[in-house]
């Protein structure tokens, strides 16, 4: 094999041997531990929003209040198709 891939691989290998990678491991695991322990513990300690009033309303249709015929909207009219080029003449 090439020098280089030697020394890559003999440098992976102290790594390993020497716990870098597990260390390493170790505190990634710690932290998304921590952030998900965050995520749990900070909505609970947040007051929560005053409760919603209750307003009573009555729906009344709009022939009881004396409309006729409900305005509607005006459609817009369709768009033509598009014509495809490449005609002669």
């Amino acid at each position: 094999m090439d020098l280089a891939v030697d020394q890559v691989l003999a440098e992976r290998e102290r790594m390993v041997r020497s716990g870098v990678a597990a260390a390493s491991l170790i505190a990634a695991a710690g932290l998304h531990v921590a952030v998900a322990a965050l995520l749990i513990v900070l909505p609970r300690l947040v007051p929560s929003p005053p409760p919603l009033e209750y307003v009573a309303v009555q729906l009344v249709p709009a022939q009881r209040l004396g409309v006729e015929h409900a305005a509607r909207q005006p459609q817009p009219a369709p768009k033509p198709p598009a014509r495809l080029g490449g005609g002669f003449g």
